[in-house]
């Protein structure tokens, strides 16, 4: 998300604007996102609450991976040929590092990528020359003429939205996709890993204060809800689940779980700051609760779901 300078034609991007930054508690944030609740006079109340440094970008990579890996694709939509065959117009909103968009544009040469968000946080120089990133708030209409894209996609903005957000973000993202191009939306189901006590420590102190700052931590349950709604047809849902503990037996799951740890232990650590310095957990506490965490997730018999849901805007 950010605050876009001017309008723009679907495959052009506005100029970058200037960012201010704050280091709180060793990690890096960019002030408009108010990620500690103190808002400023020239601030907006955005509720996001994780750092933007090198660490997060790392998280956000792994995060990427992770989704890859469950889906073995990088979308569900039925677009491959066509984003093969034809010159066709992509807008990933709310791209984070980039690295979807980049590994779109790679391999398919054919598309032109436009990435928004708030954080000007993807590469300038190198990428693909079919990419393009631009800074802008997506609660925000978008800056891009009406039936623009071929495809839009948005995935793991669940911590970045209000509740009453989502019917106006999806209503731009269907608003700037063309007729019969496709909307593709994913979200992690938001809940702890149940078999373990510090993971609902973790869960519990996350849930209270994203549910204070009015995120709809249940959009994952509603993404076909919110594409029927918006008038989109052959609305489809992928629904994915996986393991938490290690299983030798079956390498794929084995290797699901191996990422699914790594990512929310690196979602722990970004999360800390924000605990801490609201009072949720003591330092100490929160310190143990990544080393227990560290060494019990491999044993947990706990799963996570992720959900997708895509749909087609009529002709």
């Amino acid at each position: 998300m950010g605050n876009c300078i001017a309008p723009a034609e679907a495959g052009k991007v506005p100029g970058q604007r200037a960012v201010a930054w704050e280091v709180k508690h060793g990690r890096r944030y960019l002030k408009a996102y108010n990620a500690f609740g103190t808002q400023g006079s020239n601030e907006r109340a955005l509720i996001y609450p994780l750092p933007h440094d090198d660490d997060e970008l790392e998280r956000l990579n792994m995060q990427h991976y992770f989704l890859r890996y469950i889906f073995q694709t990088n979308f569900c939509a039925p677009i491959d040929e066509t984003l093969r065959t034809s010159d066709t117009k992509i807008l990933d909103v709310g791209c984070g590092s980039g690295i979807w968009a980049m590994e779109m544009g790679t391999e398919y040469r054919n598309a032109q990528i436009t990435a928004i968000d708030l954080a000007p946080a993807q590469p300038t120089t190198i990428k693909p020359p079919n990419v393009e990133f631009a800074i802008h708030d997506i609660t925000q209409r978008f800056p891009f003429p009406d039936n623009a894209f071929d495809f839009v996609r948005m995935r793991f903005l669940v911590l970045s939205l209000k509740a009453d957000q989502w019917e106006h973000v999806i209503s731009e993202i269907v608003r700037v996709c063309k007729p019969g191009g496709y909307v593709e939306l994913c979200e992690p189901e938001f809940r702890g890993v149940e078999d373990m006590v510090v993971q609902k420590q973790f869960y519990l102190a996350v849930a209270k204060l994203m549910t204070e700052r009015g995120a709809g931590l249940e959009a994952a349950t509603k993404l076909a809800s919110y594409l029927t709604t918006a008038h989109l047809e052959d609305v489809q849902t992928v629904t994915h689940t996986g393991p938490y503990g290690i299983n030798p037996s079956n390498p794929h799951f084995d290797r699901l779980a191996e990422l699914a740890r790594g990512y929310i232990l690196a979602t722990m650590n970004s999360f800390r700051p924000v605990l801490v310095a609201g009072g949720e957990v003591s330092s100490e506490e929160y310190d143990r609760m990544i080393a227990e965490s560290t060494e019990k997730l491999k044993f947990s018999g706990s799963i996570w779901t992720v959900h997708a849901a895509y749909g087609r805007k009529p002709l």
